[in-house]
């Protein structure tokens, strides 16, 4: 990782449950809020999970805006 940025396309195959991603996935859903995804990315092999949360969860959301904070809030 070094900051670069780079484009990604993603196919989706609904009835295979597969997803190209620069790579060949399978995917399930577990649950409703979970997403497991395996498969190669080039010559990796990847077991990848991901949750959803929801937008309320995040700090920046949930923790309101400051212009000026009179403590650091990190610590």
């Amino acid at each position: 990782m070094d900051g670069t940025r780079r484009q990604h396309t993603l196919t989706v195959d609904l009835e295979a449950k597969k997803l190209f991603l620069d790579g060949d996935f399978t995917y399930s859903r577990p649950t409703l809020e979970t997403l497991h995804m395996r498969g190669t990315y080039g010559e990796t092999a990847l077991s990848v999970t991901l949750r959803h949360v929801a937008p309320s969860e995040f700090r920046l959301v949930n923790r309101g805006f400051h212009w000026i904070s009179e403590s650091p809030y990190n610590r």
